[in-house]
């Protein structure tokens, strides 16, 4: 189009399944299913700037910085598990609710082929450690007829 600037605010994600803004703090959050080895989460800052670059495909979880030439600013992702833990990150939300006060604050996110639900610790977050995760449940598997004969994913081979 004539006369626009062409901007990109954010590179280098895989396959984000759900972004959301914590309407507290205005992070966002983005859950982002890896390639072979790592699922992430990334969190967008309100300070951060525009161009950010999440890594994806030079770099699979949080394992170092781009280096050399490359698009933006380096960003890595906050959080980061191995296939071991589950294949298929699905982003959350921060829970901002009353009937759990411990989880007042925490950004609580799922993986959808084991049923586990976790919420993320950022007190183990340095620039040398990522975030952990913390579980909180594990969904039982049951019938559904929405998605053939069971609510949760289909089993895939960890």
């Amino acid at each position: 189009m004539a006369g626009a600037c062409e901007e990109i605010f954010a590179l280098g994600l895989r396959s984000p399944h759900r972004m959301t803004i914590d309407p507290v703090t205005l992070r966002i959050f983005i859950g982002d299913v890896g390639n072979g080895a790592r699922e992430e989460v990334s969190v967008i800052e309100p300070s951060d700037p525009g161009g950010l670059n999440f890594q994806w495909g030079v770099i699979e979880g949080y394992n170092g910085d781009l280096t050399g030439n490359y698009v933006g600013v380096n960003k890595r992702p906050i959080l980061d598990y191995p296939r071991a833990d589950g294949r298929t990150i699905i982003g959350g939300y921060v829970y901002r609710g009353s009937a759990f006060p411990e989880l007042v604050g925490k950004y609580l996110f799922a993986d959808n082929s084991n049923q586990r639900i976790w919420y993320m610790d950022e007190s183990t977050h340095t620039a040398t450690t990522p975030a952990s995760k913390v579980l909180i449940a594990t969904m039982p598997r049951g019938p559904g007829s929405n998605s053939g004969s069971d609510y949760t994913a289909a089993r895939h081979v960890l």
